[in-house]
């Protein structure tokens, strides 16, 4: 069983029904995908392929179970002829390498930034003045450098 459960959703297999504590199983088929901020309460049981609708409320006190293929949504339950929601691939390395890809990006970006940052302190330090000390050749002028371009 492989299903889609989105950020917010709530799946409550408790309800407290004339002070007594039930503990009801909740079913869902294959590929089953719950929306958003949907709720599913407990007893309640889904086919193969069904997708809740994001903000949906699927009570397990109504004995209902949705069949197999379908969307629902809506409080209360109603069919939807809506798009349907997509099951993601689930690819880890595509996923990976997308992230991998940021990562060097900004990467570059940020070292070109700093590149350019440095060459416009040079230009200025050497415009007001500042030529008899060599900031490139100490770790202590990169930094001042650094702060230098922050405050100025």
């Amino acid at each position: 069983v492989r299903c889609v459960v989105a950020e917010g959703a709530k799946l409550r297999p408790a309800v407290i029904e004339a002070g007594v504590l039930h503990l009801r199983a909740m079913v869902f088929g294959n590929r089953c995908a719950i929306g958003e901020n949907a709720v599913c309460t407990s007893g309640c049981v889904a086919g193969d392929n069904v997708t809740l609708q994001p903000l949906s409320l699927f009570s397990g006190r109504v004995a209902r179970t949705l069949p197999d293929g379908s969307a629902w949504k809506g409080a209360p339950l109603v069919r939807s002829n809506g798009q349907r929601m997509r099951f993601p691939t689930g690819r880890l390395s595509k996923d990976l390498c997308g992230d991998i890809v940021a990562l060097l990006l900004s990467l570059m970006l940020i070292i070109a930034c700093s590149a350019v940052g440095y060459c416009v302190f040079g230009a200025m330090a050497a415009a007001q003045g500042l030529t008899d000390w060599d900031w490139r050749g100490e770790s202590e002028g990169w930094l001042f450098a650094a702060v230098w371009m922050r405050f100025v």
